[in-house]
């Protein structure tokens, strides 16, 4: 449990000692982390972009020099990790480090961003004999890991209440590096592996208030990136749509305060109620019977939606699937349906024709094979209407 936050005071005449102006630094500093950490999400803030350049030894074969770009990272504590400048890797960190897998060439090594309090050298003071460094700097540290470390990235406790910094910090993933053991270089850097990637810095919160009437939400500033935005002029809008040059959004969807939609594109979902949704083609004996955009099955299973299935076979032709084609006595074929249905439960269809071999009547009598065939089918999905007042 942590301890409760102090805050340090100061009176007229009073001798200040180091510990009173520590404490005072250190209520700042906590209390900043805590904002940013209750009100934020941990990640990258700005920059901290890892890229590879196609570098060559003298021999002509390739490696890749990887740098990390200046930026400014937040851990989970909330403290903020600043890389000043841009930074190359260093490969004889990742040598001492000891991460490497030697077995597995084509390995992922997760990089990483720490931040980490440096005292700075004592310098003597001539006014009296007590020493002490008088500055700490607040520097970021890269670190490789092991393949798969990056799932234990922001999982451990979470920081109690009152807590403030750490030092060091939790580590900010910021990509991935491939290593040639043989060149003891980089092979190439990589954002991504296995679908896991650097986090980036958010808010969270449950309201969000715009100043000016217009509250937007990009994916990022560009012409062509889409944006949503609620627009109080015309009486509230919601609008969706790619941003222009000014950063206006363009309405490809558009929805007014009273309800009325406009759409540039076609809107597929869900049976409204009071609406019918139809589905048509061809199927095969044995296939699923598919349903109309945007029902979904549970819908239908729930009874939340009805459907009516027509289904009609189609003629097979004039000889069974599979028959010889020079049959050595002309052979007289003619189909008629054996089944056309739908099992409801799996909605399955069941499409067979049998076929009756006319030629073998006079010495055999007639005989017939049943071969599966296809059939047109049109669906039908309804919701019921509400009633008035009803949910």
């Amino acid at each position: 449990m942590s301890e409760p936050i102090v805050r340090p005071v100061f009176f007229e005449g009073q001798i200040l000692a180091a510990g009173d102006l520590e404490a005072a630094v250190g209520h700042a500093r906590g209390e900043a982390a805590r904002d940013r950490r209750a009100l934020h999400t941990p990640g990258i803030a700005t920059g901290l972009a890892l890229t590879g350049k196609d570098r060559a030894t003298a021999a002509g074969e390739k490696f890749q020099e990887v740098t990390l770009s200046a930026g400014i990272a937040v851990d989970r504590t909330g403290r903020q990790i600043v890389l000043a400048a841009d930074t190359r890797l260093d490969e004889q960190l990742f040598i001492d480090q000891g991460v490497q897998v030697k077995r597995d060439p084509a390995a992922l090594y997760p990089v990483f961003l720490l931040g980490r309090d440096v005292q700075a050298p004592i310098e003597p003071t001539a006014a009296c004999g007590t020493t002490g460094p008088t500055r700490v700097t607040e520097s970021a540290e890269i670190e490789f890991g092991r393949p798969g470390a990056e799932l234990e990235t922001n999982n451990g406790e979470p920081p109690e209440p009152a807590d403030g910094v750490a030092d060091p910090s939790e580590s900010v993933l910021v990509g991935f590096v491939q290593w040639d053991g043989r060149l003891q270089k980089f092979k190439r850097a990589v954002l991504v592996s296995g679908g896991i990637g650097p986090g980036f810095a958010g808010a969270l919160a449950d309201e969000v208030v715009a100043r000016n009437g217009v509250l937007s939400l990009r994916s990022r500033r560009g012409v062509d990136k889409p944006a949503l935005a609620i627009d109080e002029a015309d009486d509230g809008t919601l609008l969706f749509g790619p941003q222009d040059s000014l950063g206006r959004v363009v309405p490809a969807f558009k929805v007014d305060a009273k309800g009325n939609v406009t759409a540039q594109g076609k809107i597929a979902g869900s049976a409204a109620p009071g609406t019918i949704q139809a589905e048509s083609g061809v199927i095969t004996d044995g296939l699923v019977l598919p349903l109309p955009s945007g029902v979904k099955p549970e819908d239908v299973a729930a009874g939340k939606v009805a459907l009516h299935v027509h289904l009609t076979a189609l003629p097979p032709g004039n000889r069974p699937p599979g028959g010889d084609p020079i049959p050595p006595l002309p052979a007289e074929w003619f189909a008629v349906p054996l089944e056309c249905d739908l099992d409801r439960a799996s909605r399955r269809v069941r499409c067979r024709f049998r076929w009756v071999n006319v030629s073998t009547l006079p010495t055999k009598g007639l005989t017939f094979e049943d071969y599966p065939g296809a059939c047109n089918y049109l669906v039908l999905a309804t919701a019921p209407a509400q009633a008035e007042g009803q949910p």
